[in-house]
């Protein structure tokens, strides 16, 4: 179809995945070079995680060992402080896992009013001295939208 509807698309590669590869293989042959580009470590790995790890470096490990964190009875204490240093020991395998639980923490610490003013825009200066419940951003009717 694409070659009868537009041959010139025809010369660029496709992308499954993390793996281009050429547009005239066929199944077969898309799979096994999409395989071997893979194992080689020939995929396509976006620098943009490690970045934004790397510069939030203080604030992760300063937050793992925060009492935010170690009073929050669900976590696993340990686990997650060995999480954050294994990453920041070079085992780069750990980063999904770091950013998941970091984007989750940020999230429940959100949901707690931690950070509620900073949903509705509120500059510090502005903020009053206890934090907004999400109950009551929730109910200001269309504010945002």
């Amino acid at each position: 179809l694409i070659q009868r509807r537009c041959a010139s698309l025809s010369r660029h590669p496709l992308v499954k995945g993390t793996v281009a590869y050429p547009y005239g293989l066929g199944t077969y042959g898309a799979y096994a070079v999409s395989t071997l580009k893979k194992r080689f470590g020939r995929g396509y790995s976006d620098p943009r995680p490690h970045q934004f790890l790397n510069a939030m470096k203080p604030y992760v490990l300063d937050l793992t060992g925060s009492a935010d964190v170690q009073n929050y009875t669900p976590y696993a204490h340990k686990a997650v402080r060995a999480l954050a240093e294994a990453y920041y020991n070079g085992d780069l395998r750990q980063t999904s896992r770091l950013n998941w639980w970091l984007t989750f923490e940020i999230w429940r610490q959100t949901l707690s009013g931690k950070y509620a003013d900073t949903l509705t825009g509120t500059p510090p200066s502005k903020r009053s001295g206890t934090p907004r419940t999400m109950a009551k951003i929730r109910s200001k009717p269309n504010e945002h939208r």
